[in-house]
């Protein structure tokens, strides 16, 4: 009489072990991209706010250099109060998330040789200073939320005889 042997086949499939690993990869995998993600949209609003601070600035030149001299000779040396900055960035500025502030100095290269005349033919350095607070949703020990200051600073010379020249720093 034959005894029945039967031989185990191997059946293709996963094992538990091996399923609960890929699972384990792929959630960090995953946790991993949602990281990159939020620090990319973190990222591409501060270049939004960094831009939109440099059209603002490039747009206060811009609007100086439209003044006579005699009105570049009559602007004060510091401004008080912050110039209003255009309405026409008020839809941006709403969205960037932050609050701007922006300040004027106003500055004789040479005041030993350009005395504020009629004659005067010297330059004038203008100065603008923009700077902007975001309040993030991320709390300090206090349970106050965290809150970063930036500044980007645009300098303008303005003479005579049509002399315009600017240079940013940031």
């Amino acid at each position: 009489m034959r005894k029945s042997i039967t031989t185990l086949r191997a059946v293709p499939g996963f094992t538990l072990v091996e399923v609960m690993m890929a699972a384990v990869i792929l959630t960090v995998g995953f946790m991993g991209l949602i990281q990159a993600v939020t620090m990319t949209s973190g990222m591409m609003d501060q270049a939004r706010r960094q831009t939109l601070a440099a059209q603002i600035l490039t747009h206060e030149i811009e609007k100086l250099r439209f003044k006579t001299w005699a009105e570049i000779q009559a602007l004060t040396a510091t401004t008080p109060t912050a110039p209003t900055v255009d309405s026409q960035f008020s839809e941006a500025i709403a969205t960037a998330g932050a609050t701007f502030n922006l300040s004027r100095a106003v500055s004789y290269v040479d005041p030993t040789t350009n005395a504020n005349t009629a004659t005067d033919t010297g330059l004038r350095e203008v100065t603008f200073t923009l700077t902007w607070t975001v309040a993030t949703s991320r709390r300090d020990d206090s349970n106050n939320p965290v809150t970063f200051t930036y500044t980007r600073v645009n300098s303008a010379y303005f003479g005579k005889y049509g002399l315009n020249l600017s240079y940013q720093r940031s």
